[in-house]
């Protein structure tokens, strides 16, 4: 008798560890899935925050003297390749905002558009992303 528990007990034994196996790699996947979607929201969320930077700047330095307008220093918010990843993700009460205010000419909205984004990313990243 107590060999056919002792037979019982290694089957067990046997199963349970195969399918713990199998289970691990598949759940530190999933841990690992979460990190790095975390690592790319919090690398968006920068790479956001500089861009709104540069916007302020080239609208602040917009006329002046000297001043040579680049894509990359535009004061059109439009024309930013981080624009296009960040507009899917706002509100479109915000979004519809700052496209209005992109209509008009930089003298008039120096600062606003800036400050609506930087308003936007910080509750993505807080309400939406949950990354603070």
């Amino acid at each position: 008798m107590a060999f056919i528990g002792g037979g019982a007990g290694l089957l067990t034994g046997a199963v349970t560890g195969t399918i713990s196996s199998l289970i691990a790699p598949w759940a530190n996947w999933g841990i690992e899935k979460k990190r790095l979607a975390r690592e790319r929201r919090v690398e968006r969320v920068k790479e956001w925050r500089d861009g709104v930077e540069n916007l302020d700047w080239a609208e602040a330095h917009h006329g002046q003297e000297g001043y040579l307008p680049s894509d990359r220093i535009s004061g059109d918010v439009r024309t930013k390749s981080w624009w296009a990843t960040l507009r899917p993700e706002m509100a479109p009460d915000v979004l519809r905002k700052v496209e209005d205010l992109s209509e008009k000419p930089i003298p008039t909205r120096h600062g606003q558009i800036s400050k609506l984004i930087e308003h936007e990313i910080t509750r993505i990243e807080r309400e939406k992303w949950d990354l603070v």
